[in-house]
């Protein structure tokens, strides 16, 4: 979807990011540190502990529609907005657990379904809902890298970005001019979205050396970078799920920005590492040794949905150009060095800091959204 390509500058481009990365090992070892001191040092009462971000807010007059909300992050999420009071649509694939889902966030949750798999069912979903003008669309499901099925079932791309962006994409797009006067659009990252920007823009200079060919050439080098990783045939889960991804981040800049139509609020947050449900795809055997190991330092569910809250109940930071903030949940530096602040650290409930994309944003958000509408085109 992204323009991505393998060529000997990105490879070069590629080494570099794996340079950087290493000079910041001392600085992960300390994010590393901080995460699993922190319990104790609001145990001993050295350091006070984290309130909710969302204590004060009142969302009594709100209207919140959460995908993958059954369980983990998502579930957490709504479990929070329905304590301030707002009326949280809980969306799931699965009747029974969508139902004791809505049971368990008490309030006044409703279920609504929504399969991700299923562009009928995204549709459906979007019509339920058009009438109630949402206030707030947080865009939560998503399946990580380690899925054992690669296809989507009716589009031609890999399940974790079929999944993860294109039905996502599609809904917003469904239920754009029918949202609340001053809605927002929460879209889920990852900090692991950045580790692909060195593909994206040696892909974007051999795409515009290819502008000077003739028509047929061009339209190859064009159409082979758009595609890289997405054909059906394609099974590098890591690369799609870190599209998918930084795909969040451009939706929710070009919301913001009005790209799409109607300019709306988009708010890319980082849930950060959660020991959640996303995880059910690890191999069994090791599963439960995974678990325990990654505890330490992983957040809980409550925990990493902070920053979705935030999102939705606060009021929002925004930069020079007008754009909400990018929101994790651990202390992040604003500038400079902040990759290694963003897989694990010191949780501090939801920071604000600058949205890192590729230097040719508006480029690769253009030719996400041309392939995103390709691929609906056909279904």
């Amino acid at each position: 979807m992204l323009p991505v390509t393998r060529t000997a500058s990105s490879t070069l481009s590629r080494l570099g990011s794996y340079l950087r990365l290493a000079a910041q090992t001392p600085v992960v070892m300390c994010s590393v540190a901080a995460a699993l001191a922190q319990p104790l040092l609001e145990t001993l009462r050295i350091v006070d502990a984290v309130e909710p971000v969302e204590r004060d807010a009142d969302l009594r007059n709100k209207t919140i529609l959460v995908t993958g909300a059954t369980a983990g992050v998502g579930l957490a999420t709504c479990k929070r907005l329905a304590a301030r009071g707002a009326r949280v649509l809980v969306c799931g694939r699965n009747a029974e657990r969508t139902r004791r889902a809505v049971e368990e966030v008490g309030g006044r949750a409703e279920a609504v379904a929504l399969d991700l798999c299923s562009l009928e069912s995204v549709r459906a979903c979007a019509e339920k809902v058009k009438p109630l003008r949402l206030d707030v669309l947080i865009l939560n499901a998503g399946v990580n890298a380690n899925v054992p099925t690669a296809t989507h079932p009716e589009l031609d791309c890999s399940l974790v970005f079929g999944v993860n962006f294109v039905a996502h994409y599609l809904l917003v797009t469904l239920l754009l001019d029918s949202l609340g006067a001053d809605a927002r659009v929460v879209c889920l990252a990852s900090a692991g979205a950045a580790s692909i920007f060195h593909a994206i823009d040696a892909s974007q200079s051999r795409v515009d050396g290819a502008r000077a060919s003739t028509p047929s050439t061009r339209h190859k080098s064009q159409n082979a970078g758009v595609m890289h990783h997405h054909s059906a045939a394609c099974h590098a889960h890591d690369a799609d799920y870190a599209e998918s991804k930084l795909a969040m981040v451009l939706l929710a800049r070009a919301l913001s920005r009005g790209d799409l139509g109607r300019k709306v609020d988009g708010v890319p947050v980082n849930p950060g590492a959660a020991n959640s449900d996303i995880w059910r795809h690890v191999w069994a055997p090791v599963r439960p040794l995974f678990r325990v190991c990654v505890a330490p330092v992983f957040l809980t569910t409550d925990q990493a949905c902070a920053s979705s809250v935030a999102a939705a109940a606060l009021p929002l930071e925004r930069d020079g150009d007008g754009l909400p903030l990018y929101l994790a949940p651990y202390w992040v530096p604003r500038y400079g060095c902040r990759a290694a602040f963003e897989y694990v650290g010191y949780f501090v409930g939801s920071g604000a800091a600058f949205a890192r994309v590729p230097a040719r944003e508006h480029e690769a958000a253009e030719a996400l959204f041309a392939r995103c509408r390709g691929l609906l085109a056909g279904s």
